[in-house]
Formats: C-alpha cells, structure tokens, sequence
C-alpha cells in the first residue's frame, strides 16, 4: 500500500516528489500556458480610472491623497521590506487537528 500525503503524514511519498521535481516537456508547457487575449486592456482601464479620479479631486484632497500614499510607502520601505525573510512565518503554528487550538485561552469568555 503506497503512502498518501495527509495530516498525520504530512510527506509526499517519494516518486510522488521526485515527479513534481521534473520539468515539463516544451510541448506540454505551451499546450497549458494561460491564455490572456484582452491583456492590455484591463490595466489600461485601471490606469485610466485612476486617472479620472486625480482629476476631480480638489488641489486639497489630491494632495492629502499624495501625501497618505507617500506615507504609506516609506512604512513599507522602512518597515516592511526589511523583513521579507523573516516575518509573517509561524514557526511552531497550531494544526486544525490539534485539540490546543480549538480550546480558549485562559481568562477569556
């Protein structure tokens, strides 16, 4: 009997990774390839959206907004990006299956 990736065996059996690992043959990569016929379009009308919207804002608001955006993008340049590689990753994280994370915290109602 082969071994299934589950919650109590989390690895994939070994031909299973040794498989995910092989790269495609070129014609099996481009007979999948998404398709995106009206690609241009849609960030064209965003842009285009966007662009209407600056320019019926007041001199006031458009500043306000200029200034939240700037704001925003050094938090993320001082903050954020600094620790791509070591935020956002729960190292010991609780399992659906685990009766500890369903139970409250002590003290909570």
């Amino acid at each position: 009997m082969r071994a299934r990736a589950n919650s109590r065996n989390p690895k994939p059996p070994p031909k299973a990774a040794a498989q995910s690992r092989r790269p495609k043959p070129p014609a099996k990569v481009a007979a999948h390839a998404p398709s995106a016929p009206w690609w241009p379009l849609l960030p064209l009308l965003a842009l285009a959206s966007l662009g209407y919207v600056f320019t019926q804002q007041t001199a006031l608001l458009l500043r306000v907004t200029l200034i939240t955006m700037t704001i925003g993008g050094v938090y993320w340049l001082v903050v954020i990006l600094p620790q791509r590689g070591k935020a956002r990753h729960l190292l010991d994280a609780a399992s659906a299956d685990d009766p500890a994370a369903s139970a409250p915290a002590a003290g909570t109602a």
